[in-house]
């Protein structure tokens, strides 16, 4: 069994431990489910990490939704197990390999496999003694000759200090002529990326019609108003509230920040003018604009799997052409990290779930199935406009 060793309660309202934030950064990156952190930086804030422990257990379906990760609990042993299934993939593995600089060449350090899961994994930490800055004494300037050679800044030409004319002062900015056209010059076309690889094509900005109603026929058929007011919530296993999909593409709270709506804590951004769920479920063209970028976003995340389309899949219930409007509508549908999975999983098994399928953890082996039936029932549903 996988336990993640956390040093102490992490998550929404929780005094936390530093290097457990940094722990779990890490970890939510290596799956998919963190962004890399801004320029700069070297982990992301923690009430970003909180909502990527969110997006984990809205994702995997069974998990309550809290923002919370309990040494050894169920939110760290999943997210523990996850990254197991992707190092037991050579492929995979073989791309993170000792990402950390480990001597042991462990690529997972956090990952401590042992027979009885204890319920707490310390992890040795030294401090590290960081000597005192020294900083060398300055040079004195050497008095300038006739050879030195004037600085040139741009366009402009000082000459130095002690040479005729000069005085080794910058002159004061001016403003570029507002008449001075851009540069606009656009990149050689007819030169092939550098490492020789055709470059994997980016979706629009947003899907076609033919896509868009395939996906609400599925998430808000029947509903009134052609489902544009539909609400859906979900209840953990108190009876709260955990999460509410909202609008014609049944668009969740993770949905929603991955494209730009919301916040992680579940705030409004107040993109397009949405302040509030009132507002988003009465602007068609808010949730069309909101399923163009999430759907944008699915494809990026997607990542090695794009490189599948045109293959073929022996599934549950016959064969399947992975298509780019199947990969975006799986992932819309289960997450492009669980879709990421299924295709490491199918890889293990020579492309042949049907056969393997019985053998699934019965959780695990629903939300498979869910996105074959994505799969299968939009192969012949184009993305692109």
């Amino acid at each position: 069994m996988e336990v993640l060793p956390l040093n102490r309660l992490f998550g929404r309202g929780a005094i936390y431990d530093p290097d457990d934030l940094n722990l779990v950064d890490r970890a939510l990156r290596r799956l998919d489910l963190m962004p890399t952190p801004k320029r700069g930086m070297t982990t992301n804030t923690a009430e970003d990490v909180i909502g990527g422990v969110e997006r984990l257990q809205r994702e995997a379906g069974d998990l309550a939704v809290d923002g919370v990760m309990r040494p050894s609990g169920p939110t760290a042993r999943r997210l523990a197990d996850m990254m197991r299934t992707r190092l037991d993939d050579p492929a995979l593995a073989a791309t993170v390999s000792n990402p950390f600089g480990r001597a042991d060449g462990n690529p997972w350090p956090f990952l401590v496999k042992t027979a009885s899961a204890p319920a707490h994994v310390p992890v040795n930490r030294r401090p590290v003694a960081i000597p005192p800055l020294i900083r060398p004494a300055p040079k004195p300037c050497a008095a300038p000759s006739r050879g030195v050679k004037p600085i040139v800044i741009g366009r402009a030409v000082i000459p130095p200090s002690g040479v005729a004319g000069g005085s080794g002062k910058v002159p004061p900015w001016t403003p570029p002529s507002p008449n001075r056209k851009p540069d606009v010059s656009k990149p050689d076309a007819s030169k092939s990326p550098p490492d020789g690889k055709p470059e994997v094509p980016r979706p629009n900005p947003g899907p076609n019609s033919e896509f868009a109603d395939a996906i609400a026929k599925r998430e808000s058929g029947g509903e009134p108003n052609r489902g544009w007011g539909a609400v859906n919530e979900t209840k953990g296993p108190d009876g709260r509230v955990t999460d509410r999909a909202l609008g014609r593409y049944q668009m969740t709270t993770s949905a929603l920040v991955d494209a730009g709506y919301k916040h992680p804590d579940g705030t409004w951004t107040g993109k397009g003018g949405v302040k509030s769920d009132k507002d988003f479920l009465s602007s068609p063209d808010a949730q069309n604009a909101a399923l163009g970028d999430f759907t944008g976003k699915l494809w990026g995340q997607l990542g090695d799997a794009r490189g599948k389309i045109g293959g073929k899949i022996n599934g549950i219930k016959g064969d399947i052409t992975i298509t780019q409007g199947g990969l975006i509508a799986a992932a819309h549908r289960r997450g492009a990290s669980r879709v990421n999975e299924y295709f490491n999983w199918l890889s293990k098994n020579g492309g042949n779930s049907k056969a393997n399928y019985q053998k699934l953890d019965p959780r695990l082996a629903k939300q498979f199935k869910q996105i074959e039936t994505r799969l299968r029932e939009f192969q012949a549903v184009p993305y692109e406009r």
